[in-house]
């Protein structure tokens, strides 16, 4: 009996040990599925991780270089223009967007500052030679003048001393009282001559100062 006794326990312990045994390799295999699952899934995760990681920086560069780098060229070529300058030249190409359309804009801009600027220097010149002509005709107006004057200054001492050779003529003829009524006469004509030829140089000095006047004017 004894015999019996162990010979079923020692069955008995084999068959918990087989049943043991076949748990842990079970164990063991649900373990390993699960590991290459969670495997699995990390690989899937990490690949979509790396492909969103390289979409978002394939799309910050773009976004950089379409957006980012026009608007900052813009920017700078708006600040050369309010600096004075007139020949901005934007690197990027022609675009059909709202940048190009800014892009356009800005060359627009140049544009019209640089005909105004050649407008206002074609003005400044135009003022320049006018106060030239001016100033010359002023000039020479006024040599006019001093030419007439002059002129007219000479007649008038040619003039008077003729008056006053006259004057000392008819003098002479008055203290020696030895001259004809008729030498007496005709230096009176002469005198009166003299005279109103002393006149009409004054009444030329007039009509000239009169003429430069309304020159002047």
């Amino acid at each position: 009996e004894l015999t019996d006794f162990r010979t079923r326990q020692t069955a008995f312990l084999q068959e918990t040990l087989r049943i043991r045994q076949a748990g842990i390799s079970e164990a063991m295999a649900l373990a390993a599925l699960r590991a290459d699952e969670a495997l699995h899934a990390l690989t899937v995760t990490a690949l979509f991780m790396a492909a969103g990681v390289v979409v978002f920086f394939a799309s910050g560069f773009l976004f950089m270089r379409r957006v980012i780098r026009p608007l900052i060229e813009l920017s700078g070529a708006i600040a050369q223009i309010a600096a004075g300058a007139r020949d901005v030249t934007l690197r990027f190409p022609v675009r059909s967007d709202e940048i190009g359309d800014i892009a356009r804009n800005v060359k627009i801009l140049a544009e019209g500052l640089r005909r105004s600027d050649q407008l206002a220097a074609e003005r400044e010149e135009l003022e320049r030679r006018a106060e030239r002509e001016k100033r010359a005709a002023l000039n020479s107006l006024a040599d006019d003048f001093d030419a007439t004057i002059t002129s007219v200054a000479d007649k008038l001492a040619v003039a008077a001393t003729k008056l006053l050779t006259d004057a000392e003529s008819m003098s002479e003829l008055a203290e020696t009282a030895t001259g004809t009524s008729r030498n007496v006469a005709v230096a009176s004509t002469q005198a009166s001559a003299n005279v109103r030829s002393l006149a009409q140089s004054t009444d030329e000095l007039n009509a000239s100062i009169g003429v430069i006047g309304r020159q002047v004017e």
